[in-house]
């Protein structure tokens, strides 16, 4: 911890003050003012101050700690059906109707369902609360794809865009596909117009979990995306994969 991120933990600055210039760390520190300018990104990177115009470097309020989980968990039971996340279907859990639209796949998209870019797929875009034990609500945003190929080509199965991914892969599950999924998590600044609809706090970057769901063949089916703010964590089990291979 370095003496302003000491300060600043202590209250020395408290949220809304103005931390010393360019110039006025220099002089106390006997610092160069490049070395000075280092010190204040490097805080704002960690989202503790930002810069203000017509003013100077500001302290933030610090982001409150994590409050709750997001379990990531999938559970098979018995009769083949398929539940998922903290709520077991995302029904509970919606804080308005899906929009669904029909799209093109990008580059990026395509490349993760191994398909053709400008393929044909839905899109399916839900806004979700995730309350925990006390009551609070956290909003998460979540985007489904589903690509006409899997829907028509592949399984040849009925499924309609606004199920919830549960009911997806139980329909899936049920027409004998054995699923797989992967999920990556990343993490990036939230747009403005994310900030707002998510609740996100200043300086609180957005959790990107993204989860690939594969059929029999290994072949990827669907694709998910979960956006929430970092003030939650996502939450998953282990399970070890078994090898005969020799060490």
């Amino acid at each position: 911890m370095t003496i302003l991120e000491r300060r600043i933990a202590e209250g020395v600055y408290p949220p809304g003050t103005k931390l010393p210039s360019e110039a006025q760390l220099k002089a106390e520190f006997g610092i160069t003012r490049y070395t000075a300018r280092a010190a204040l990104s490097a805080l704002q990177e960690r989202g503790l101050v930002e810069s203000r115009q017509g003013v100077g470097t500001v302290v933030l309020l610090p982001p409150p700690a994590p409050f709750f989980d997001v379990p990531q968990t999938i559970t098979i039971h018995p009769g083949g059906l398929v539940r998922t996340g903290p709520h077991g279907d995302m029904d509970a859990t919606q804080v308005e109707p899906p929009t669904i639209t029909r799209i093109r796949l990008t580059e990026d998209t395509a490349k993760a369902l191994k398909l053709t870019p400008y393929d044909a797929a839905f899109q399916v875009d839900r806004l979700l609360g995730c309350p925990d034990l006390n009551g609070k609500e956290m909003r998460a945003g979540h985007r489904l794809t589903l690509p006409f190929a899997m829907l028509a080509d592949v399984l040849n199965l009925s499924i309609d865009p606004e199920d919830t991914p549960a009911r997806i892969y139980t329909a899936l599950h049920a027409a004998g596909q054995r699923l797989t999924w992967q999920e990556t998590v990343t993490a990036r600044n939230p747009s403005p117009d994310e900030r707002a609809t998510l609740g996100a706090p200043t300086g609180v970057p957005l959790l990107v979990a993204t989860r690939t769901t594969m059929g029999t063949t290994g072949a990827p089916l669907l694709l998910e995306e979960l956006r929430i703010s970092a003030v939650a964590r996502l939450a998953y089990g282990i399970t070890p994969a078994h090898s005969d291979a020799p060490v």
